[in-house]
C-alpha cells in the first residue's frame, strides 16, 4: 500500500511538472523533449499514478492489480526497448548516449516494470 501511495505521488506530481515546466523536467531524457511532446508525455506518468492511487486507498480485486500489474510492466518495458531499438537502426548521429540522463531514464521505467510484476503477484496471491 505504500509502494503505491509513494508511485502515484512521485508519478503524480512528475506528470503534472511536465505540464508546468516540461522543459526542465526531461533535462535529463536522452533525448531533446519540447514543451508540446512533454506535455503529451506527461500522459505516461499521471495515468498510472491514478491508478496506484485508487488501489492503494481500496482493496483491489485479483483483476484490478492483475489489469494494472500488466499495464505497468507494459509501460515500464515497452519505453525501453522502443529506445534500444530505434538507437540500433538510426545514424550514429542520431543515436542518444548513454550517460547519466539515460540510466536515470531507464531506472525509472525499469521500477515501473518491477512495480507491474509486484502487482501480479499480489493478484495472483488474491486469486488463490
Amino acid at each position: 500500500r505504500g509502494v503505491l501511495t509513494a508511485f502515484s505521488l512521485l508519478s503524480g506530481l512528475y506528470g503534472l511538472g511536465l505540464f508546468v515546466t516540461p522543459e526542465l523536467l526531461t533535462a535529463f531524457w536522452p533525448w531533446d523533449v519540447d514543451a508540446f511532446h512533454a506535455r503529451i508525455y506527461a500522459s505516461a506518468f499521471v495515468t498510472p499514478a491514478v491508478g496506484a492511487w485508487i488501489l492503494s486507498r481500496r482493496r483491489g480485486s485479483a483483476s484490478e492489480h492483475l489489469t494494472f500489474g500488466l499495464n505497468l510492466i507494459a509501460g515500464g518495458i515497452l519505453p525501453i526497448l522502443g529506445i534500444l531499438w530505434t538507437n540500433a537502426t538510426v545514424p550514429a548521429d542520431r543515436q542518444i548516449q548513454y550517460d547519466l540522463g539515460a540510466w536515470i531514464f531507464f531506472a525509472i521505467f525499469l521500477f515501473t516494470a518491477i512495480l507491474g510484476i509486484g502487482q501480479i503477484v499480489l493478484a495472483m496471491r488474491k486469486s488463490k
